[in-house]
C-alpha cells in the first residue's frame, strides 16, 4: 500500500504488483551520492525537498511509538526461540553483541525514544 502510494507520487520506484506476500516494483541502478554533488546547492536543494515530501506524506501507519518496543520485544523473543544467539555471536565473532548485553540496550532504547517525545513520521529505508 504503501509503496504504490510513493510510486503515485513519484517518490518511489513503479509499482508493477501488490501480492500479500510481496511486491514488483522498477529496478533502477543506483550510484552513491558523491562528496562533489552535496556541495552542490541545486543538487542539495532538490534532495531536501523530495525528503520532505516523503516525510510529510500521510500513510497508514501507528503514530505512536508503542508498536516498536513489541516489535522489538517480539524480534529478540523469536530469534531467541529459533537460534542460540550467544553461539551465533561467537561463531561469527560478534564483538559488539558478545560484550554488551542486547535486552539492557533496548530498555535503554525504549526509554530514550519515551524522552525524545517525537513525532513518528513515515521515512526511506535505503536512502543512499
Amino acid at each position: 500500500m504503501i509503496a504504490l502510494m510513493m510510486s503515485e507520487k513519484k517518490l518511489g520506484p513503479k509499482v508493477y504488483g501488490l501480492f500479500e506476500s510481496g511486491q514488483i516494483q522498477k529496478y533502477y541502478q543506483h550510484r552513491c551520492f558523491r562528496v562533489d554533488e552535496q556541495k552542490d546547492p541545486k543538487l542539495v536543494q532538490e534532495l531536501a525537498q523530495k525528503l520532505a515530501r516523503i516525510h510529510s506524506t500521510v500513510v497508514p501507519i501507528k503514530k505512536d511509538s508503542k508498536w516498536m518496543f513489541s516489535f522489538f520485544d517480539n524480534s529478540y523473543s523469536d530469534a531467541n526461540k529459533r537460534f542460540d544467539l550467544k553461539s551465533l555471536y561467537e561463531e561469527c565473532n560478534c564483538e559488539t553483541l558478545k560484550t554488551h548485553d542486547l535486552i539492557q540496550e533496548l530498555e535503554w532504547l525504549k526509554e530514550t525514544i519515551i524522552k525524545t517525545d517525537s513525532p513518528v513520521t513515515f521515512t526511506h529505508i535505503d536512502f543512499r
